[in-house]
């Protein structure tokens, strides 16, 4: 028989230590650091606040925290440090670590002084601020929709600015232009299963100053008519294909020299849920 758990055992937990001492970290951040399964982290802090802990867990603080040498540490940090050319995109996919809590750790890091133990494309963002307002962010234009779909042609590249995006992720015009944003249009990027998703409506961040390796996802062109198609770019051998996430659309191969890869995307903002637009009521069946 195992035995049950104690709520000393459970605030014994580093774990649980961490998220007390740090309540706006996720459950996810907080399973991912640890190696626990996020399940588990919630029935833990439930299970406190069963017990009478609601008062601690809405701040008291632990001296017990996860300290930026032992981030430092951590396999996904390692790899980005360690592998050349490695992006946030690319770890979140080989570790199974969401890429908003790879940004926050390593967003941590150059706040608490750490930014030479990073790779120059790593050091050189923004730090954070607790009092961030739209100032503190750096500003990119958005020019229209990137289809995420098939080459149809309905989104074609164009100048015309459409909106403004806002980042703090600091990124500059190099011999490719300036960086710049585009909106997903259609769901060939969208796979519940895979680690990095992104949903029409998405908003991406596209850097054409970096040259595109397997695994990034990019923005691609055909230059004959303009038209645009946002996917993940896999190379095997001298075979390039650009590949949805969604596995209902099929892969693009690359066999053209009329396909240009105009940039790489390097952040996404998305809104994850939305109570906008009811449901329509469901058609009663037919008998």
């Amino acid at each position: 028989m195992v035995a049950k758990l104690t709520t000393e055992d459970i605030l014994a937990q580093p774990a649980v230590k961490y998220a007390l001492e740090n309540p706006d970290a996720t459950q996810q951040e907080v399973a991912s650091l640890y190696g626990v399964a996020r399940p588990t982290v919630s029935l833990w802090l439930r299970r406190l606040r069963a017990d009478g802990y609601s008062e601690q867990l809405k701040g008291q603080r632990v001296n017990a925290t996860v300290t930026a040498e032992e981030l430092l540490e951590h396999p996904v940090i390692k790899y980005l440090v360690e592998t050349e050319g490695a992006t946030q995109t690319q770890a979140a996919e080989r570790f199974g670590v969401s890429q908003p809590i790879i940004s926050k750790w390593v967003c941590r890091l150059r706040d608490e002084g750490y930014a030479d133990h990073l790779p120059p494309r790593l050091a050189a963002g923004k730090p954070r601020t607790t009092s961030a307002t739209l100032a503190d962010r750096y500003r990119y234009t958005v020019y229209g929709k990137v289809q995420a779909g098939d080459w149809n042609g309905a989104d074609k590249h164009d100048s015309t600015p459409v909106g403004v995006y806002h980042s703090y992720l600091k990124l500059s015009q190099g011999p490719g232009g300036e960086p710049f944003a585009l909106l997903v249009s259609g769901d060939s990027m969208t796979d519940a299963a895979a680690s990095a998703t992104f949903p029409e409506g998405a908003y991406v961040l596209v850097n054409p100053n970096i040259e595109a390796v397997s695994g990034d996802f990019v923005v691609a062109m055909d230059t004959r008519d303009g038209a645009t198609t946002f996917k993940k770019l896999q190379r095997n051998g001298d075979k390039t294909v650009l590949v949805p996430l969604n596995p209902a659309f099929d892969p693009i191969p690359v066999d053209s020299p009329y396909i240009r890869i105009t940039g790489v995307v390097v952040e996404a903002q998305m809104n994850l849920y939305s109570r906008a637009t009811p449901r329509a009521p469901a058609r009663p069946r037919r008998r």
